[in-house]
């Protein structure tokens, strides 16, 4: 048998706050996956953005603005979402991906050819009529995901802090230039910023699934209900050259679209409340991966509780604040089956890994979120780490989510005994969990978290 792969580094504190772009940048890529597209779908739409904002002269300000909400764009986004818009089990593939922003951008001699890929790809057994009408019953149903997800998108986006032009933005981007669309239907509604993400965001559909020619072909022929005609207009002028789109193949791209944040602008746009990020995305995440609200936020404070006891510096507290807060995220690379997430330890930490450690100053946390999984005997997960090979953070945010879901368990509404707890996990777990982050635990008063 094969040892395990014990390959990871253990990055030192990051003296400097991470940039907020680049965070949101990483946390984008998870959405993306989970909403089936291609990786790094948020972040070639942004490419895409910026250079229609050049063309239609936007000022600074104002290019601050489209550029957060391109980032922003599927923050409303819930697990009931993704799991309700599912076509029988092939929602992930590129052509369920281009039906579902609605199949009037499609051209009619392209519906059966997108119903034969997704019955190629589809992973059940259905007969080809039920998989018709689960296509087509879904585009009565989006209206109402659509609706609900924007207001949603909107209430997040002021929660972290972003203004309300941006917010705005993000609430309006499936509101049609001819007055129909969601989730208004008034024309006078419909910003010049919203127009320019719906467009960057189905360009990069359209561009992804059927390449660049074709996409802006359907662009003008089939999408002139959908947007302003100088809109149309600034996307045949921008990408009409095949090296326009060359920006959205560059290797690294998180670092080339986080250099494409205005430096100038509303400086309440962006805010440099990092916690306040995270604090957003644990809740979406949650919605994902527990049938429990909130579950990432009762990890973090038992986590932060446990780590004071410990008499753990400041810094150290910060990370585990933020790693409690961003555990689960490699969760959302994971498909779902029937309603229910296969959860896959390893392959979850390492995409956490992945998309955390890219962002410059968020190292320590990515390798505490990828380590929390491991335990002291060597048998766990991602990387088989054994002891004080396991960073001190991952240690007690292992505790600490062990202990969260065994009293998610109870339908008691009382704060749980962490005494008893400590006590059931030494002995349930022997030898698996640090017993001087138990003895924290035992330290805990009865708390509600």
């Amino acid at each position: 048998m094969s040892s395990p792969d014990r390959s990871i580094a253990v990055f030192p504190s990051a003296s400097s706050e991470p940039s907020l772009a680049e965070l949101i940048g990483a946390f984008s890529r998870a959405l993306d996956i989970a909403l089936g597209h291609t990786d790094g779908h948020t972040l070639r739409s942004c490419v895409l953005g910026m250079k229609l904002a050049e063309c239609v002269g936007l000022n600074s300000a104002q290019q601050r603005n489209l550029y957060y909400s391109l980032l922003l764009k599927d923050l409303g986004i819930t697990g009931d979402f993704v799991r309700g818009m599912r076509y029988g089990g092939f929602a992930g593939s590129e052509p369920a991906l281009a039906w579902s922003y609605g199949k009037e951008v499609l051209p009619k001699r392209r519906i059966l050819p997108v119903l034969a890929d997704l019955l190629l790809q589809r992973e059940t057994k259905l007969p080809f009529r039920q998989i018709v009408r689960r296509v087509f019953a879904s585009q009565s149903q989006t209206g109402d995901f659509l609706r609900n997800n924007r207001m949603l998108a909107f209430h997040r986006t002021i929660n972290a802090g972003f203004s309300r032009d941006v917010a705005d933005t993000v609430a309006y981007i499936d509101t049609r230039w001819d007055g129909r669309g969601l989730p208004l239907t008034r024309r006078a509604s419909v910003s010049l910023q919203s127009q320019l993400v719906k467009m960057a965001q189905t360009l990069e559909s359209l561009y992804e699934v059927y390449g660049a020619n074709l996409a802006l072909d359907i662009i003008y022929r089939r999408c002139k209900g959908w947007f302003d005609p100088g809109v149309i207009a600034a996307a045949m002028i921008t990408f009409r050259l095949p090296e326009s789109w060359e920006d959205l193949e560059r290797p690294n791209l998180l670092s080339y679209v986080a250099r494409l944040e205005p430096e100038d602008g509303d400086p309440e746009t962006a805010p440099e409340n990092i916690d306040g990020i995270c604090e957003i995305f644990a809740d979406l995440i949650d919605s994902f991966t527990h049938n429990k609200t909130r579950h990432s936020h009762r990890v973090m404070r038992l986590a932060l509780q446990i780590g004071s006891r410990m008499g753990l510096p400041q810094e150290k507290l910060t990370t585990i604040r933020r790693a409690a807060l961003m555990h689960d995220l490699g969760c959302m690379g994971v498909e779902c089956s029937s309603g229910e997430l296969q959860r896959d330890m390893a392959k979850t930490q390492r995409l956490a890994l992945e998309w955390l450690s890219s962002v410059q100053g968020f190292e320590e946390v990515a390798t505490t979120v990828a380590m929390h999984g491991e335990y002291l005997d060597g048998s766990g997960a991602p990387f088989g780490l054994r002891g004080d090979e396991i960073a001190l953070c991952a240690r007690v945010l292992a505790v600490a989510e062990a202990s969260i879901l065994i009293s998610e368990q109870s339908d008691d509404v009382t704060p749980p005994d962490f005494d008893a707890l400590a006590h059931e996990l030494e002995e349930t777990m022997q030898g698996k969990l640090d017993v001087v982050c138990l003895r924290a635990l035992q330290d805990v008063s009865r708390i509600q978290v």
